[in-house]
């Protein structure tokens, strides 16, 4: 009998090697290793099992129903797939109940951006001064003429971020103002040093002058030149401050504060406010949920939930009717809650006419967004909070990821243990027969 075993199951491996589309049970297998093992030898040469080699088939119309299912329930993982991610997103860990919202009382004065999981709350700002940035404007030159700089090569040093550099640019006796201009702006931006030169034309008047800019707004980024050897800078003004760097001055809470730019990073760095203008009346900022992207989460999570439910109910003849029975119960154990915050739960009287005909949850747009709007904190609570309705429809979909598929069949999923073999039964066929009931599927990838 032993070896009798093992024939067949090597001959059911060699079948497995020979035929992708098959996959098998290896429970399933045991079991019929078994049978086999206790079957007389003329039935096993039904099987081939004298030379390993199986001559297995389907009738046409098993065939179709094995492919039919495994189709259901490659569906399946799919429908359960789309619903965990949308429930996902709506529960504690997802971006509905932990996105924020900042509006601002005078975005002429104040803007302001929150990130998730900023504090919701309400902040009165005033502002006094804005960052500014060092600008120099030099004197300003007929564009064409002839420059009447120093001939020959100027050295001079450039101070900035606490570090002076000294620099060098070449004047050509022969050159025009802008073209002597232009060359010591390239010899500046060359220094890499937060200073940014350029020649800027006055078209009306034909003349340039050269500008200085420092990279950044506040004290901190303060700049100067002076002439080494040759007079480069003087004559050129390009040590003439015409815009003088400063911090912004502001209240946030009454309380005073300054900064070298205009971005104000708070709560964390979850909460960015930008200094765009200054008002002596407090500027209102209020963060708090984002009550549309908790209507776009639920409205998706809704209709998730209904194409899974009208999938189950449209595929009773193939699946098992206990999944469908799991999320009735979650939706049902529900339903009070969720009427309140505007989401009638309507599970019908017929399972199979429900999934083809209505959806088992439906949305009050003005309800919903009324109850987010004005108690976010039960709204959450209902569908994102902990054993909130999205964290258990989640638990069903995960059920459906992470069990084998063949479960979720409406077909017995095992052969029974004192399953025996007489003279005249064909082992064929049992085997056969027993393929769509025992986790042999066509599509292994499901």
């Amino acid at each position: 009998m032993a070896e009798r075993a093992a024939a067949v199951r090597g001959s059911w491996s060699s079948m497995v090697t020979l035929n992708p589309l098959v996959g098998v049970n290896p429970s399933v297998l045991a079991q019929l290793t078994t049978a086999a093992a206790q079957a007389p030898q003329s039935t096993l040469g039904q099987l081939g099992l004298r030379t390993l080699q199986p001559s297995f088939s389907l009738r046409p119309s098993e065939l179709a129903f094995q492919r039919h299912l495994g189709g259901v329930l490659s569906n399946l993982n799919a429908e359960a797939r789309a619903l965990q991610g949308a429930a996902t997103a709506l529960s504690g860990s997802g971006e509905a109940f932990t996105s924020r919202s900042a509006t601002t009382s005078n975005e002429a004065v104040v803007s302001a951006n929150a990130s998730p999981g900023a504090s919701s709350g309400t902040i009165q700002v005033t502002v006094s001064q804005l960052a500014a940035a060092q600008q120099n404007t030099g004197t300003a030159f007929t564009s064409s003429a002839l420059n009447s700089f120093t001939a020959g090569t100027n050295r001079f040093t450039l101070t900035a971020g606490g570090e002076t550099r000294e620099l060098s640019v070449f004047v050509g006796p022969l050159d025009t103002t802008r073209t002597a201009l232009t060359n010591l702006a390239t010899a500046i931006n060359a220094a890499n040093a937060g200073v940014s030169a350029g020649v800027e034309d006055i078209a009306e008047q034909g003349t340039s002058r050269l500008v200085l800019t420092a990279g950044q707004t506040g004290t901190d980024a303060t700049f100067s030149l002076a002439d080494v050897s040759g007079d480069i800078v003087t004559a050129t003004g390009a040590g003439t401050t015409s815009t003088t760097a400063q911090n912004a001055a502001f209240t946030l809470n009454d309380v005073a504060g300054t900064a070298q730019s205009n971005t104000l990073v708070q709560d964390n760095g979850l909460l960015e406010l930008t200094l765009t203008g200054t008002s002596t009346t407090p500027v209102t900022v209020e963060v708090g949920g984002d009550p549309d992207r908790v209507i776009t989460s639920t409205e998706s999570f809704v209709s998730a939930v209904n194409r899974f439910r009208s999938f189950l109910a449209g595929n009773l003849s193939s699946l098992t009717p206990r999944l469908v029975g799991e999320l009735d119960r979650e939706l049902a154990q529900a339903r009070p809650d969720l009427a309140s915050i505007g989401i009638n739960v309507n599970l019908g009287s017929g399972l199979a006419s429900l999934g083809r005909e209505g959806s088992v949850l439906s949305i009050n747009t003005e309800a919903l967004r009324s109850a987010v709007q004005t108690n976010p904190e039960e709204v959450q609570r209902v569908l994102g909070g902990l054993n909130g309705l999205a964290e258990r429809v989640a638990g069903v979909a995960e059920s459906v990821l992470t069990s084998p598929p063949a479960s979720f069949a409406a077909v017995p999923t095992s052969i029974s243990p004192t399953l025996t073999l007489t003279q005249s039964q064909n082992l064929a066929q049992v085997v056969t027969n027993q393929l769509l009931f025992s986790g042999v599927f066509v599509n292994r990838t499901i």
